[in-house]
């Protein structure tokens, strides 16, 4: 609210005249931090116009107006403190999310608060480039003339330029197949050292694979096998063999003239009685 009584007419009218020149004025800003005031307490957006805005000189007139009529007040206007050389202009102001970047504002009011004198502004919408069409019909755009761009002088520098871009071209083919060579030569030697060297322990390591493979594939079968079989007599060699527990058989003596004579031996007689 303001904050000055109806009494107070000279400052109202200044208002007024203000309000005047500056309300309800569009123009473009950046709105660029959201800074601590110390007089105040308190933070204020900062909006920069730039000198080409028509506002600038407005709010530069509202600002020795105001410096005059309404002492030990903070008035929010001031020039850019980073580039005093320049006549771009600064709000100190009071914004509901904008984000930072160039929009379109409206001035409104104008406020006076305590220790302070308030500019209000409002959001319109954000700036936007205008996109540049493409128009053949504007008699400012270039007519394309063959006879301009195919000169002497051009075809010959477009004639040196395709040479140093096919000499370019096949000295960069030539080194790329030498280095692929190099490297293919350099490739192949490292694979043939390193297949010598892994070839024996591969082929032991296959090895060892295989036997304990087999280990384990032998153990399997002598668990379900089970014992060893008992081993068959073997059967005699000769068919007249006797029964155990008796002697050896007697020799049979058998003289060339067993026919004629009678044996006298020993056993003779118990020789005729087995053969009986």
């Amino acid at each position: 609210m303001d904050s000055f009584s109806s009494r107070d007419s000279p400052l109202r009218a200044i208002k007024a005249d203000i309000l005047k020149f500056i309300q309800n004025k569009v123009f473009l800003g950046r709105y660029t931090e959201r800074r601590y005031v110390e007089s105040l307490q308190a933070y204020r957006d900062i909006i920069m116009i730039e000198s080409s805005e028509d506002i600038v000189q407005n709010l530069m007139r509202t600002k020795k107006t105001l410096e005059a009529y309404a002492n030990n007040k903070w008035i929010g206007i001031t020039n850019d403190p980073q580039n005093p050389e320049s006549d771009d202009c600064l709000l100190w102001v009071q914004l509901n999310n904008v984000p930072i970047g160039k929009h379109w504002f409206q001035m409104s009011a104008i406020r006076f608060e305590g220790r302070e004198i308030i500019l209000e502004v409002q959001h319109i919408q954000p700036f936007r480039s205008p996109d540049k069409s493409f128009n053949s019909d504007d008699p400012n755009f270039p007519v394309l003339d063959f006879k301009e761009i195919f000169t002497y002088s051009n075809i010959c520098e477009a004639i040196k330029f395709s040479a140093i871009v096919m000499m370019a071209l096949f000295t960069f083919a030539v080194e790329a197949l030498r280095y692929l060579g190099e490297y293919s030569i350099k490739l192949s030697h490292v694979l043939v050292n390193l297949v010598h060297v892994s070839t024996p322990i591969w082929l032991g390591v296959f090895e060892f694979l295989a036997k304990c493979v087999g280990g384990f594939y032998w153990l399997i079968y002598v668990m379900f096998r089970g014992g060893p079989n008992t081993p068959a007599v073997p059967s005699a060699l000769m068919s007249n063999h006797r029964p155990y527990g008796q002697g050896p058989r007697p020799l049979e003596y058998k003289s060339r003239f067993s026919n004629s004579r009678p044996s006298y031996s020993p056993n003779s007689q118990y020789m005729n009685r087995y053969q009986r």
